[in-house]
């Protein structure tokens, strides 16, 4: 019997129809969001099992929201959570920092971990499907981790600056199939000291390796301003960050106020 009319292997075949199942649902997200995911699961075999029940989740998280519409509530799929407003960097710019919200010791506690599992709790009744954390530096809630994993199905993008993560949030997130964790960068180190902080660029660099190591699925996200937006336009300083980040890239042109002004309209066309 030759190739092409040998009988396939049942195990690959159904394999091979989980995961196009998996890319048609997370391609109705989002179709980038797909090609990130979905090779990263082909690499990280181990967490199939758990990126099938994401997959599962869509369709249920949409017919819940699905339902509220016609009920007249329109539930958004995707969450955004400023969990904590507490930092441990004085980046130059930050929005946060210059209107006060981003402080070392808030003048007001913020919302308990047990508080933000009933928030996540609710929305998912609510037919949220993914949620965005952000802060402050989210890992300066201690226990955060916990959350993503108490919530295996429900997908996680934490927005971080790399700094703060303890040994214990790594070996959490070893087992969180349904975590992202972004780490913000401003470019090559000379950029990203300058504006975060002496150290932080190797800092947050060592902090992906960690998390790559762990199998967490990783990207960086950047604040693209007039200061950096030449080295961004460099396609070569992208491929070496690549192997480092599994090519999850945010990248953004938001105005910063300070030493990282605005990109202007006529910048460079990349």
């Amino acid at each position: 019997m030759n190739a092409t009319t040998e009988l396939s292997d049942p195990r690959t075949d159904f394999l091979s129809n989980r995961l196009f199942g998996l890319t048609r649902r997370i391609e109705d997200i989002d179709p980038q969001l797909s090609r990130v995911l979905v090779p990263w699961v082909v690499r990280h075999p181990r967490y199939l099992p758990g990126f099938l029940r994401l997959a599962r989740t869509i369709g249920q998280s949409r017919r819940v929201r699905a339902r509220a519409l016609a009920g007249g509530v329109r539930v958004p799929p995707f969450l955004v959570l400023s969990v904590t407003s507490k930092c441990n960097l004085r980046c130059a710019g930050c929005f946060a920092g210059a209107v006060g919200t981003i402080t070392g010791a808030p003048a007001q506690p913020g919302l308990s971990l047990r508080d933000w599992y009933g928030i996540v709790d609710e929305a998912v009744r609510l037919g949220v499907m993914a949620f965005l954390i952000a802060g402050g530096e989210p890992f300066l809630l201690p226990g955060i981790a916990n959350l993503f994993r108490d919530h295996p199905d429900r997908l996680f993008l934490v927005f971080t600056n790399g700094t703060a993560l303890q040994p214990s949030d790594y070996q959490i997130l070893r087992n969180c199939s349904n975590t992202v964790v972004v780490v913000s960068l401003e470019g090559d180190r000379g950029l990203t000291d300058m504006r975060r902080g002496r150290g932080v660029f190797e800092k947050a660099l060592g902090s992906l390796d960690r998390l790559r190591d762990a199998g967490v699925l990783t990207g960086i996200a950047v604040t693209v301003g007039s200061a950096n937006i030449e080295y961004w336009c460099e396609p070569r300083n992208i491929d070496e960050l690549i192997p480092t980040a599994d090519r999850w890239r945010c990248l953004s042109n938001r105005s910063q106020p300070g030493r990282f002004p605005p990109v202007v309209a006529k910048a460079p066309r990349c």
